[in-house]
């Protein structure tokens, strides 16, 4: 799959499994939305990846409006 410039969203990417997918994928090349409650983990995890092609998005993902907003969030960035 060729992920160079494409947009993926990974959920819970401010830490374990999400922060590692994140960082596999902008090693491939994409440019990664990341969610997360915990903007911390968000900020920490830009740093150990290529930062410029990261974007946080806080949003708890068990409430259903602020899941709903966050496509248009990414559409408009």
């Amino acid at each position: 799959m060729k992920l160079n410039g494409k947009v993926i969203v990974v959920t819970g990417a401010g830490s374990g499994m999400g922060r590692e997918l994140t960082w596999q994928l902008v090693q491939k090349g994409a440019r990664v939305a990341m969610v997360d409650i915990h903007e911390q983990g968000m900020q920490e995890t830009a740093s150990l990846a290529d930062e410029p092609n990261v974007t946080p998005y806080v949003a708890n993902i068990s409430n259903r409006n602020e899941v709903e907003a966050v496509p248009a969030q990414i559409i408009k960035k």
